[in-house]
């Protein structure tokens, strides 16, 4: 069909609308098999829709398992998902939350879950449903159709993730007992008595309130996880006011890590402690005596070292825990460079 039309490559874009529809109904007329995209399956042209035999398709489509076409065109490599975007839009015009998305708050809704499942879509449902967002029945099934295939690509992606079992998960995001506990606890797992890594750093944040389930509270303030506990849905924005009127909006946060110094051993986060900005040598080194002298101890958690950048209040941290005073001190000497470095033994 309009070989004049395709000397080198064929395009439907020189193509007028009535020469589009005569190709598609040329194609369809000689087709084999359709897409059927509401199953996500391959079915035969003359598909009957049931099977009045033992096999749980019917015969047109159970032929199609032979048809040698069908068979090389699923050999062909999927396209990578940076190229979707030269994807013909007409592959698109089956799909079924296209009509879905001609709503504006379930496009704002499939924006925030589509690649990442937000805990603050639960507080964005129940504003939207307050305001009378999901009355009529047809976007009510756009939200239910929207909250599937977020669900699904999410079960896709499971194989490709690290997570982590419910009892390890941090609770508590202040550096307490309990968190280093639950690292000991996973080392104890692998039968590992070696040496401990610490780090600590003091990142900025992007300012930001969320809602955490795990934590059961709003997380990116400065104030204490029991004055940003939610317990209905009515305590969200008081909560959220105190925390503006306080100008409680963290702007940084503090975490600290502990590691396995092997290969293949990834950190694990034990705190994330919201700051203003206010961080300070005296702040930073009570962080680490209480996680040296107090919790480590206990824990006999063998600590070879806390690393940190370069920030000034991160090295005066350093030396005031350097001149910690304790029983013992390892002392390593160079005399010929004039390299001396100390070490404190921290005893119960």
């Amino acid at each position: 069909m309009y070989p004049e039309k395709f000397s080198n490559k064929f395009t439907r874009k020189k193509l007028k609308p009535s020469q589009k529809r005569a190709l598609n109904q040329k194609i369809y007329a000689e087709s084999q098999w359709h897409i059927d995209k509401d199953c996500n399956a391959v079915c035969a042209k003359k598909c009957t829709g049931y099977s009045d035999s033992e096999k749980i398709i019917c015969h047109e489509c159970y032929t199609l398992k032979c048809d040698p076409i069908l068979a090389h065109r699923l050999t062909i490599p999927k396209p990578a998902s940076k190229n979707l975007k030269f994807t013909p839009k007409f592959y698109f015009e089956n799909n079924s939350l296209k009509k879905y998305l001609q709503n504006q708050d379930l496009i704002e809704i499939w924006s925030i879950i589509k690649d990442n499942y937000d805990t603050n879509i639960w507080i964005t449902l129940a504003d939207k449903a307050n305001k009378g967002a999901f009355k009529e029945k047809s976007v009510f099934t756009g939200l239910c159709e929207v909250i599937v295939q977020a669900a699904v690509r999410k079960d896709n992606n499971k194989g490709n993730k690290l997570r982590a079992n419910n009892e390890d998960t941090l609770t508590n995001s202040n550096l307490s007992f309990e968190n280093v506990a639950k690292f000991k606890r996973l080392i104890d797992t692998l039968n590992y008595r070696g040496p401990i890594v610490a780090m600590s750093d003091n990142t900025k944040l992007k300012p930001a309130l969320h809602y955490n389930p795990v934590l059961g509270c709003i997380v990116g303030s400065t104030l204490l996880v029991e004055q940003t506990k939610i317990n209905a849905y009515e305590d969200i924005q008081p909560i959220i006011n105190d925390i503006k009127i306080k100008k409680a909006i963290a702007k940084d946060v503090r975490a600290y890590i502990l590691q396995i110094p092997l290969p293949n051993f990834p950190p694990v986060v034990i705190a994330l402690i919201a700051n203003n900005r206010t961080d300070n040598k005296l702040i930073i080194t009570s962080f680490h005596q209480k996680l040296l002298t107090q919790i480590a101890l206990q824990l006999n958690l063998p600590i070879l070292s806390i690393g940190s950048d370069g920030a000034i209040v991160e090295f005066k941290a350093q030396v005031a825990i350097q001149s910690y005073s304790t029983d013992e001190r390892l002392t390593f000497k160079i005399i010929n460079l004039g390299l001396i470095s100390a070490a404190q033994f921290f005893q119960k």
